[in-house]
């Protein structure tokens, strides 16, 4: 997962930051659910090959 993507360049309206900020939030809680989930289910992250 390394390609980056394009940062954006330009003005947003408010309600346009507001959406993204609310976007962010909920895509927050749903990682947070799955983490959840996963640590509920004794599913631990792995250390990766060296």
């Amino acid at each position: 997962m390394s390609k980056k993507l394009p940062s954006y360049k330009g003005n947003l309206s408010f309600s346009q930051i507001a959406e993204g900020m609310t976007a962010a939030s909920e895509n927050a809680a749903r990682l947070a659910q799955d983490a959840k989930l996963l640590l509920d289910a004794g599913r631990h992250p792995t250390d990766p090959p060296h």
